[in-house]
């Protein structure tokens, strides 16, 4: 792409060392004899107007002008319309998981701030657990590759400048699994998931949490987590000594006490929302079978906003009602929550993300949501590329500057924002399947599909997963995938996120029906076809070899190499597996062995689930049915 000069005037004192910095990824040049962008602070609305040989752009916030600076130097290359949009939310962001695993590196995060920017985005959260650092309790964060103090302050000062506020997003009851096991936090943990409500050493703790987040990060508001607390009055170490207590009387007592810390570093918290729904539930987090104790919103903190997170409705009142409860019952300032659908899958699902951003926004705008992100979660190793997530996050971004969003408008807008074209993006969703396809093979319960990790990890011997997934023409399905992604161009910085979908597709066509055939063959008798299975075997373990190389180099390039090792031991595994049916194979081939005891045992429907399009949340859930 052929580079553009710009001169820029107006109101540039806290824009242009931004615009510096944005102009790289715009292929533009800020020079003294350019065609002259004008800004204009203090509008109302975004406005990027041509008049007389020079661009207006009018911005009412600092991430605005960034996207208007990208349509305005898409008008200068490509030409095209004057555009004028107002925001339909006062912050529109992200959460990013940087605790389960993969934990961004300070180099990603400003990259990915750049594309926030563009986009018109103002808001991120790295969502962090025990990955941050409070220097009073170094086993904290113990090789989980932990920001240090200075790399937060870093990444703050980086999004500061492009009008990105980092908002703290901590956990301070729940979900601390991965640090409360060590000895240091005996005397304030509850059960192995939870802090201990009520005791002393667990409000010290928090207390030091608030202090580290607010020496680094200049955001008043923080997210406090709270959600998912299982087992809070029911079990650990409160019910063994002293009986049994409502889990939403302790709730409402952990939280005042938690919002007076907040308090006193300045702080206006924000939680999930979920556990004031979990009483009386028959169904999922949010359940309109719920039922809320009346005194519940006379007695939650006055300064708190609820987070009503919900990732998979696509209905528009279904939303709308739960909106309201935030609203009406708990009577809150109500912060919504999306999905990018990342988690459990080797790719992001972009369909189901665009699904239920088109419904749920459209709710969110009609019924005055002030704040909304879009959740990005690395459940099981994270095994997507973060970077595949930007069509879900140009998504948000033109909802929040549009009231209806249509697919013309998000390709022109994406392409403008990344330089990129959506569909070569898009055709990185495998997992993505047609309504025909659907018709009939779809299982009804599962949220999102995640047909090519079961096939990633489904064990060529056990084969938990052969007799469900046998249904579905997958072969041919991923063999699409693979021609879609043969079509697309260089990618420039993204080449090697397409070259790893290509080796993973290429991998998914020769896995997916193998471990049938190989049953089938041995069976049947058919010597000869288990000879050629086995020669099939080793070109298997080589694409999952080479599979392997490159996520090792990207996750290196993109996080901490703390949590690699995760990712690492079970691509072995399931290497280590193939390696042990190439061998049981020629064993028996060879005669060292009468049987192969594995292939003879019978295949049932994965958990009596007859249907191949599904889901499964855990990739061990059916690599093996023993304990590991």
């Amino acid at each position: 792409m052929e580079k553009i000069k710009i001169r820029l005037s107006g109101d540039t004192q806290d824009i242009l060392e931004g615009a510096l910095v944005i102009c790289r990824k715009l292929h533009a040049d800020i020079t003294d004899n350019g065609l002259e962008i004008i800004a204009q602070s203090g509008s109302e609305q975004l406005s990027v107007k041509r008049d007389s040989g020079k661009i207006y752009v009018a911005f009412s916030k600092k991430a605005e002008f960034f996207r208007g600076f990208a349509i305005a130097c898409d008008i200068i290359r490509n030409g095209g319309k004057d555009v004028v949009q107002k925001r339909h939310f006062d912050t529109c962001g992200v959460m990013v998981d940087c605790s389960r695993n993969a934990v961004i590196n300070v180099k990603t995060v400003k990259e990915y701030l750049n594309y926030l920017a563009l986009m018109g985005l103002d808001m991120i959260m790295l969502y962090t657990e025990d990955t941050y650092e409070i220097p009073e309790y170094p086993w904290f964060g113990y090789m989980r590759g932990r920001y240090t103090q200075a790399e937060l302050r870093e990444i703050d000062d980086y999004a500061y400048m492009l009008g990105i506020e980092v908002i703290p997003c901590i956990q301070t009851l729940g979900h601390l699994a991965t640090t409360i096991r060590w000895r240091y936090a005996a005397k304030m943990s509850d059960t192995s998931d939870t802090l201990y409500i009520g005791a002393p050493e667990t409000y010290e703790f928090i207390d030091k949490m608030f202090k580290s987040m607010s020496s680094c990060l200049r955001s008043r508001r923080i997210h406090i987590g709270l959600d998912e607390a299982i087992g809070i009055g029911t079990s650990g170490k409160m019910f063994k000594r002293e009986g049994y207590k409502d889990a939403h009387e302790l709730m409402l007592l952990h939280l005042e006490k938690v919002s007076e810390i907040a308090e006193k570093y300045g702080y206006k918290p924000m939680m999930w929302s979920d556990m004031f729904f979990k009483n009386g539930k028959i169904g999922g987090d949010y359940d309109l079978t719920s039922y809320i104790p009346e005194d519940t919103k006379d007695r939650l903190p006055k300064n708190l906003e609820l987070v009503y997170w919900d990732y998979c409705f696509e209905d528009y009142d279904l939303t709308s009602t739960f909106i309201d409860k935030h609203q009406n019952t708990l009577a809150r300032e109500t912060v919504f929550a999306g999905g990018i659908w990342t988690w459990n899958r080797m790719c992001a699902n972009n369909e189901k993300t665009f699904k239920t951003a088109h419904t749920q926004l459209k709710a969110c705008k009609d019924h005055g949501v002030k704040t909304v992100f879009a959740t990005i979660w690395n459940n099981t190793c994270a095994m997507y590329d973060l970077f595949e997530t930007l069509p879900g996050l140009q998504m948000y971004a033109e909802q929040n500057y549009n009231y209806q969003v249509n697919d013309k408008q998000l390709s022109k807008m994406f392409e403008i924002c990344t330089g990129y074209p959506l569909k070569s993006f898009m055709a990185l969703s495998m997992d993505d399947f047609t309504d025909k396809e659907r018709e009939g093979n779809v299982d009804e319960a599962a949220f999102c599909l995640n047909s090519s990790a079961q096939h990633m990890f489904n064990d060529v011997l056990i084969g938990l997963y052969d007799k469900t997934l046998s249904q579905f023409d997958f072969k041919t399905h991923y063999k699409k995938y693979l021609k879609d992604i043969e079509k697309v161009g260089d990618m420039g910085e993204f080449n090697d996120m397409f070259e790893k979908r290509h080796l993973l597709l290429e991998l998914l066509v020769s896995k997916c029906d193998i471990g049938l055939r190989i049953t089938d063959a041995y069976k049947e008798g058919k010597k000869d076809n288990l000879k050629k299975l086995s020669e099939e075997l080793s070109e298997l373990l080589e694409k999952y070899e080479k599979f392997h190389e490159l996520s090792e180099k990207m996750w290196l390039k993109h996080n901490k190499v703390f949590g690699w090792e995760a990712s690492d031991m079970m691509l072995s595994c399931i290497e280590a597996r193939v390696k042990t049916a190439i061998s049981r194979i020629n064993n028996y081939l060879s005669g060292k062995i009468d049987n192969i005891e594995e292939l003879e045992a019978e295949r049932f429907f994965y958990n009596e689930n007859p249907y191949p399009l599904t889901e499964t949340n855990q990739y061990k859930s059916f690599m093996t049915v023993g304990n590991w």
